[in-house]
């Protein structure tokens, strides 16, 4: 079991350990975000990120 305060401190000591636990935290999230827009972009009628505003999923 992780506890804050004890996780907290190890970091504050070790500021390597904190720089790439953050990095990695984040990587996670980044890669949590990406799969979830992929789910909604593959979803009928849904429109995919960054598509020009005249984008219609149905037209060939």
């Amino acid at each position: 079991m992780l506890y804050r305060s004890r996780f907290h401190d190890e970091c504050e000591r070790d500021h390597h350990l904190g720089y790439k636990l953050l990095n990695h935290m984040a990587q996670i999230v980044i890669n949590r975000l990406e799969a979830r827009e992929l789910q909604v972009s593959l979803q009928k009628d849904s429109v995919p990120f960054g598509a020009p505003l005249n984008f219609n999923p149905y037209k060939k």
